[in-house]
């Protein structure tokens, strides 16, 4: 399936450097109270991500908490991890394999499925039926985390499609309307109509829409209804062996209308700082392999590590046992962005910048 409609999936670990970027944007004792959505979830990779980040939290907590009962802590651990999963997180994906897929996928990590729905995220939303419909609301969401379907041989040029969307008029001379888009230029707009004022978007782009001045007119729109927190250039193996397309993870927090309203009687955007990055390595190489840190003289580089393994007695006792065990360093650099992306907007006058 991979390609058949732009659908190539996003390596785990580009989704939890988004997760992480989006949710680091927040103090850390808000982390499990934002409400969060992919519109084209695929196998849930990025819901899949933030549960991981949520079970790393609640488990440090429950530890504290139940410090003479493990067992216990990894109860309670899971426990509220299916309780904050079900209330605050989900997903839709106009192809209903994939929507089987990451319900199943979410059910192994701590639920939160019943809340992936099959529906076509381009859609008026008042065409959406069934649990969509209830659930899935414009101007709800505070995190959305996307890889959305991108490529010219896909283009949305149904005109009821259309209709919806600024962008596919925006600086067009006498309102006239374009007569197709390819799918991620408008998902970006949809991204936001989801968002609530101040909401924060994490998307993977093709660094066309960046970069080709044919293309300018899309960024001066998100300029105008967003701000831009973060940009990381992914490396162009990123997607390979599937696809070589250069793409960028943007991360952005949509404009309230206030902030809007001021710079357009100002006549000029607000100044502020943007943290960037350009990773030169994600962990494979252009076949797929798996890309391990080597010496200058070619070795692999190899170190002992702990890891932790939980199972269940006989007796039904959850309990947990550390493992010594020689591990390849592989070489990636994204955790290295996650970071310095928190270091650098974990600082007061940026957190306030966020936050209000």
């Amino acid at each position: 399936m991979r390609g058949d409609r732009g659908e190539f999936f996003t390596p785990r670990n580009v989704c939890d450097m988004a997760a992480r970027m989006a949710l680091a944007t927040y103090p850390r004792d808000k982390w499990l109270k934002p409400h969060i959505l992919d519109p084209t979830c695929g196998t849930g990779g990025f819901l899949v991500s933030v549960m991981n980040v949520w079970r790393e939290y609640l488990e440090s907590g429950q530890r504290a908490k139940w410090r003479n009962n493990e067992s216990k802590a990894l109860e309670e651990t899971a426990r509220l991890l299916k309780e904050t999963a079900n209330q605050h997180l989900a997903g839709i994906d106009f192809n209903p394999i994939l929507v089987r897929a990451a319900q199943m996928n979410l059910v192994m990590y701590g639920d939160g499925s019943t809340n992936v729905y099959h529906a076509n995220s381009l859609l008026p939303p008042g065409e959406w039926t069934g649990d969509v419909a209830k659930r899935i609301q414009l101007g709800e969401f505070d995190i959305i985390l996307t890889n959305p379907p991108f490529g010219s041989r896909i283009p949305i040029d149904d005109p009821h499609i259309l209709a919806q969307f600024e962008l596919s008029t925006f600086e067009m001379e006498n309102g006239a309307r374009r007569a197709s888009m390819p799918p991620e230029q408008l998902f970006i707009e949809r991204c936001l109509q989801l968002l609530k004022p101040g909401g924060r978007l994490a998307i993977v782009l093709p660094d066309s829409i960046l970069s080709n001045p044919g293309l300018a007119f899309i960024r001066r729109w998100i300029l105008k209804r967003a701000r831009i927190i973060a940009s990381v250039d992914l490396p162009q193996v990123t997607f390979e062996p599937y696809t070589g397309t250069q793409t960028s993870v943007l991360l952005m927090q949509k404009k309230t209308d206030g902030e809007m309203l001021i710079e357009q009687e100002t006549g000029k955007l607000r100044d502020y700082e943007i943290f960037m990055a350009t990773p030169e390595a994600v962990g494979h190489d252009r076949r797929g392999e798996v890309l391990y840190l080597r010496t200058p003289e070619g070795e692999m580089i190899e170190y002992e590590d702990t890891i932790t393994v939980t199972r269940r007695k006989s007796s039904g006792e959850l309990v947990t046992e550390q493992r010594r065990q020689k591990v390849r360093a592989v070489f990636d650099q994204l955790p290295e962005v996650v970071r310095y992306f928190t270091d650098w907007v974990s600082k007061p006058e940026r957190m306030r910048w966020l936050n209000g």
